[in-house]
């Protein structure tokens, strides 16, 4: 359990190191006079793994998240929407079925003093 757990940090500092040296690239890149030093490299001893290098760090497509949080935020409007028909009908028919409040007969309640 302990070694999963260790395991999973390391491989986690693993893809925040290959971040911050893309991080790095591409401010090296967009402005050539501000020049981040090299990182000096550290020495692992026996017992820490190497960090994999096989592993990416997926790019988000921007915009694929937009229309799911479009499609997501639609959903939800519409689910709640939904719902909240559901709990007037729901409530119409709990307490108030016997005093219809639409439809009503005109006659019959002017009829009765």
């Amino acid at each position: 359990m302990a070694s999963d757990h260790l395991n999973e940090l390391r491989r986690q500092r693993a893809l925040v190191q290959q971040q911050l040296d893309w991080l790095d690239r591409e401010i090296a890149k967009g402005d050539p006079t501000d020049q981040v030093p090299p990182v000096k490299p550290t020495i692992r001893t026996s017992h820490e793994a190497a960090p994999a290098q096989d592993v990416l760090i997926p790019e988000p497509a921007p915009v694929a998240a937009s229309q799911d949080a479009k499609r997501g935020c639609l959903f939800a409007f519409f689910t709640l929407m939904a719902l909240l028909a559901a709990l007037m009908v729901a409530l119409y028919f709990w307490k108030y079925r016997d005093r219809p409040v639409l439809f009503a007969d005109r006659t019959a309640s002017e009829a009765s003093p």
